[in-house]
């Protein structure tokens, strides 16, 4: 076997071993209640700041409607609240409740000891260059992945949006903030961006020195 069937193989068992291990833990803790899935969700929203639906489907490569169903039934559980911004009322974030919080840092410690127990069987030299090798293998994966989004291998959504810049007066704060929030990139356009300032045309009349501008 050469050595992409043996690491091929190696992954998958691996991914096939957390998964069971984690199963294990998750049937032995307090949160007995929740999937690997469920707790890979949770994490995905992680702590702090609320995230928008797009962007928590994107971390976990997920369709939005997928991950709705699963938000339905951890909020139903009491692990996640729906909250909708004051800025704007109809953009809802979802945030991890006390108790989703308790569950991930539960669960984060249990796997850091997983892997710190997996570390122990090589030296430290080993652990860097395995650390190093996967980092290569997964940049490497993660720029296939966007060379099929781009060729539209998979639905484009918006948390893939690069909001272009727009002037005058198009790209402002405004909008490259509500691009943002929904998970793609804002751009501010560099061009006059004080074109609704008081006394703007006066102050472009200035500058240009003579040359003819319609005002």
């Amino acid at each position: 076997m050469d050595n992409a069937g043996k690491l091929s193989k190696v992954l998958l068992e691996l991914w096939g071993s957390v998964a069971k291990i984690e199963e294990a833990a998750l049937s032995k803790s307090k949160e007995a209640n929740l999937s690997v899935i469920e707790i890979h969700t949770l994490e995905a929203i992680g702590e702090g700041k609320g995230k928008t639906m797009t962007h928590t489907a994107a971390l976990l490569k997920i369709s939005v409607s997928t991950l709705t169903a699963a938000i339905n039934k951890l909020v139903s559980k009491g692990y996640v609240n729906r909250v909708r911004i004051p800025e704007d009322r109809r953009i809802v974030m979802i945030e991890l409740t006390t108790k989703g919080t308790q569950a991930v840092k539960e669960h984060e410690a249990f796997r850091l000891s997983m892997i710190n127990s997996a570390l122990s069987r090589i030296s430290e030299e080993e652990a860097t260059e395995l650390i190093r090798s996967l980092d290569n293998v997964n940049d490497f994966m993660t720029l296939r992945r966007i060379h099929c989004d781009i060729n539209n291998e998979r639905p484009i959504t918006p948390d893939m949006i690069y909001q272009g810049g727009m002037g005058i007066g198009v790209s402002m704060s405004r909008l490259a903030a509500a691009v943002a929030v929904c998970g793609g990139v804002g751009v501010i356009s560099a061009t006059e961006p004080g074109y609704d300032e008081p006394g703007y045309k006066k102050t472009l009349l200035r500058q240009t020195k003579g040359f003819s501008i319609e005002t």
